[in-house]
Formats: C-alpha cells, sequence, structure tokens
C-alpha cells in the first residue's frame, strides 16, 4: 500500500505581484498589505515580456494565471 502522505499535492503559494513602473510590489494570500517591495526594478520603465521562472531540478505548476496590462 502507498503511503498517502506520498500522494498529498504540494501546497499552493497564492500570491499576485502589481508592477507600476519601477516598482513592484507582492502580495501573499490575499493580503491586504504587500510582503515584498521593490522599487527600482532593475531594467526600469519598459515593456517586455514576462517569465516565470522555476528552479534547476524543481517542478512549478501555475494556475489561474492573468496578465493585464
Amino acid at each position: 500500500m502507498r503511503n498517502p502522505a506520498a500522494l498529498a499535492a504540494p501546497p499552493k503559494n497564492v500570491c499576485s505581484v502589481v508592477i507600476d513602473g519601477t516598482k513592484a510590489r507582492l502580495f501573499a494570500h490575499g493580503a491586504a498589505q504587500p510582503c515584498l517591495i521593490v522599487k527600482d526594478m532593475k531594467f526600469g520603465d519598459s515593456e517586455d515580456a514576462v517569465a516565470l521562472f522555476v528552479g534547476p531540478g524543481r517542478e512549478g505548476y501555475f494556475a489561474n494565471l492573468k496578465i493585464t496590462q
């Protein structure tokens, strides 16, 4: 018999990222206040692609991804 814990889904990290010009704010689990603020983003105020990174040798699952402008 398999271990039920081995079949459990990984925990979900629910977050939203709001980018405004050179400032980014990350909100975790629906919080009203951001848990991370980046005041001076590396590439400044620009229009470019969106990338999602998962570390080497790891799996990443994304659901309900919405990108608005």
